[in-house]
């Protein structure tokens, strides 16, 4: 749990990815540097350990909604890393 430095309060877990948050985001970004483009989600599937198309939406979308990154709806390739993950 993280905590406040200010406050002493927990700070809520939606500031925070995951594990496997943090390893679709590294992915992405590695992927673009080498290849100058974004991954499908088919070529996400085996370099980040999930099995289905729909588990890396949902991912990416968690990842959208904490504010990561963007996705354009109905674009091909459209994913944009908002903040890096230190």
């Amino acid at each position: 749990m993280n905590i406040c430095e200010n406050c002493n309060r927990p700070i809520e877990s939606k500031y925070f990815p995951t594990e496997k948050e943090k390893i679709i985001i590294n992915f992405i970004l590695n992927y673009q540097e080498i290849n100058k483009k974004t991954p499908s989600f088919r070529e996400m599937l085996p370099n980040v350990g999930l099995k289905s198309t729909a588990s890396v939406y949902r991912y990416l979308h968690k990842l959208e909604n904490k504010g990561f990154l963007s996705i354009i709806p109905g674009e091909y390739r459209s994913i944009t890393i908002l903040k890096r993950i230190d």
